[in-house]
């Protein structure tokens, strides 16, 4: 009996692997924020040394053509590493969804543990943090980031914006429309509309958060680069905590929504540095033969 409570009758082909999961996934929501926020730290330096060699890179770009030349290889490959990544875990989750099968067991073993893990003062404090996946608050950070740019005449940076940021709206409503995954039983204080897979407020955070960082690279000084993808990883982060510990979606749903707005932001940049860069190369090859 215990072996079937654990991880389904002994003839499931998960077999010990699903108990060993939902043993993890329960684990896992028992410690509640503070293991999200060790992980989301660990993210956050990753990525704020990943700033910092950004940094590095864009001062030797100035320095000579190797340089750039190196820079016109490593940032589209990165780009494309992130997108392969990021294609895989959204598949493996969407291969997955379904009633009773093992990632709605592992989604609702790691709720459980979660919501008694949680005190009020945590979920009153993440009503507010949710907010800032919200449609209107990204809108508004999409339209006045778009004309700044366009006053500061950073036309190419505007327009992957726009895309980036506009386009991750229109690919989230179709994933949730094929999709079409049912919320899971919340607190009607924290109503939310449509479908749950993947999360909208994590896809929208992750591209917009993301597409900020990554203007702060190549137009801000290198000093700011560090803490300008630290900034974007923990809102991100947050954000997608935000969804689960409200429980207005599945933890499944929040990983796909990084997953698909991840995919997204990489594409957006490395179509944009390969555009870039290539136009700054053939610009300075017809300058050379002058």
């Amino acid at each position: 009996m215990g072996a079937e409570a654990a991880g389904g009758s002994l003839g499931d082909p998960l077999g010990d692997s699903l108990g060993s999961a939902l043993v993890a996934a329960r684990w896992l929501g028992e410690r509640g924020v503070a293991l999200w926020l060790i992980v989301g730290l660990t993210i956050c330096v990753v990525v704020w040394l990943v700033g910092r060699g950004w940094g590095r890179g864009a001062a030797a770009h100035v320095e000579g053509r190797r340089a750039a030349d190196l820079l016109f290889l490593a940032r589209p490959a990165a780009g494309l590493s992130l997108v392969l990544f990021a294609v895989g875990v959204f598949a493996v989750l969407a291969s997955a969804l379904g009633s009773g099968r093992w990632l709605g067991r592992i989604d609702d073993a790691y709720a459980g543990a979660l919501r008694a893990a949680l005190s009020p003062a945590s979920l009153d404090a993440l009503t507010w943090t949710t907010h800032l996946g919200d449609t209107l608050t990204l809108t508004v950070i999409g339209s006045v980031v778009t004309l700044a740019l366009v006053l500061s005449r950073c036309l190419g940076e505007a327009f992957v914006w726009v895309v980036a940021v506009g386009g991750q709206g229109i690919v989230t409503r179709i994933l949730k429309a094929i999709f079409e995954r049912v919320r899971p039983e919340h607190d009607a204080r924290f109503a939310a509309d449509g479908y749950s897979f993947p999360s909208g407020h994590a896809a929208g955070a992750t591209v917009v958060y993301g597409m900020l960082a990554y203007l702060v690279l190549r137009l801000a000084p290198p000093r700011f680069h560090g803490p300008a993808l630290l900034v974007a990883a923990a809102l991100a982060w947050t954000t997608g905590f935000s969804r689960i510990a409200l429980q207005v979606h599945h933890l499944s749903d929040v990983v796909a929504g990084f997953a698909s707005g991840g995919l997204w932001l990489a594409a957006c940049i490395a179509g944009f540095e390969v555009v870039r860069c290539r136009t700054a190369r053939a610009r300075s090859g017809r300058v050379d033969v002058a």
